[in-house]
């Protein structure tokens, strides 16, 4: 292919941290009220920002330097996913100390492989961790980081650049949506995939001129907004759902256009502190909040009240683990590292 990958430095876009504060609560009402009903979409929203966020920055990378520094690319994902994870390990042998009729025994090892294969026994069936069973996105995602990294550098290797890169993809998308259809309850990479196409086509003139068009806020922001929010209110089932390939497409259709125009709408809407703070510490927030309601879930808690004990504990946790674990850590490896990165939205907490 003759076209060149065109990567644009990013800056720091606000709104993004206020999807992914979006995502987060959405998804800790579902576990808590049972509403909105189909709040496990909003993990979908958190599939297409780590698309869009680590494909940015192996692209700029790969771009740059015609490779990808795996060991370091890896050892990133690590310190960034693995300290928080490993706090919750120590969260639920509490509980189990505390509560040892109404936790369940997990055996250490189990625990410890659940990040990278808790997908595969829940769609086998198998709940081996039941109050830890919200890893399953973990597992799709570092099943993304093991393998994408690799695709690209072999495409980059065989001189398939941009639109090559986006035909695999986009034929990646339709064999996974072809596999649900038939019954598949594995395959959950389409969000991924899907993101993975915003770096490739967010600079091409086409799309900034649709995106960046008068009232475009209104034409293609806010519809795509409500009818994510109508999708998220309908009853949908984890694995398998019409409605996934299309909360999908909508996250990605809202991330481009976050990264692309800077509109006061969005800003209004995602933008604010408190859906940017929610979004800061979402990840360890997503972590901790599904143990503690499921412990009160099995003791006989309303939904109310399993709402008002997950605000009030799962809350300072997530603040305590991204303050004093999450961040000091991801800083300490900033100032060890050699090599720069470009960086992309978010991209220090994805």
């Amino acid at each position: 292919m003759k076209d060149h990958l065109q990567t644009r430095v990013a800056a720091r876009v606000n709104a993004l941290d206020g999807l992914r504060g979006f995502a987060v609560l959405v998804v800790m009402l579902m576990h808590t009220l049972g509403i909105p009903r189909g709040g496990e979409l909003g993990v979908d929203i958190f599939f297409s920002l780590s698309g869009y966020l680590i494909s940015s920055q192996l692209l700029s990378e790969i771009t740059r330097s015609g490779s990808v520094g795996l060991v370091r690319f890896y050892w990133k994902r690590c310190i960034r996913l693995i300290p928080a994870f490993l706090a919750v390990c120590v969260l639920y042998s509490a509980m189990r100390f505390c509560f040892p009729a109404n936790t369940p025994h997990i055996n250490l090892l189990t625990m410890l492989t659940l990040p990278w294969v808790a997908n595969i026994s829940w769609a086998n069936g198998a709940q081996p961790a039941p109050f830890l069973q919200h890893t399953w996105s973990l597992a799709v995602e570092w099943q993304f980081y093991l393998v994408w990294p690799l695709v690209l550098i072999g495409l980059f290797k065989v001189n398939i650049r941009r639109n090559g890169l986006l035909m695999i993809l986009v034929l990646s998308v339709l064999a996974v949506w072809v596999a649900r259809w038939r019954g598949d309850q594995l395959l959950r990479f389409e969000g991924i995939l899907i993101g993975s196409m915003i770096p490739l086509i967010k600079d091409r003139d086409i799309v900034r001129r649709i995106i960046g068009a008068k009232h475009s806020a209104w034409l293609i922001f806010l519809p795509a907004m409500a009818m994510m929010a109508w999708l998220i209110l309908q009853p949908v089932q984890a694995f398998q759902s019409p409605a996934k390939p299309v909360t999908s497409l909508l996250s990605s259709v809202i991330i481009l256009y976050l990264t692309v125009n800077s509109a006061v709408l969005p800003k209004l809407l995602l933008g604010n502190g408190l859906l940017r703070h929610f979004g800061t510490i979402s990840y360890g927030l997503y972590l901790f909040h599904f143990p503690i309601a499921a412990l009160m879930y099995v003791n006989g808690f309303s939904p109310w009240q399993m709402l008002v004990v997950g605000v009030l504990v799962a809350v300072p946790l997530a603040e305590v683990s991204w303050r004093y674990l999450e961040s000091p850590i991801l800083q300490r490896w900033s100032n060890r590292t050699a090599v720069p990165t470009v960086p992309a939205p978010l991209a220090e907490r994805t």
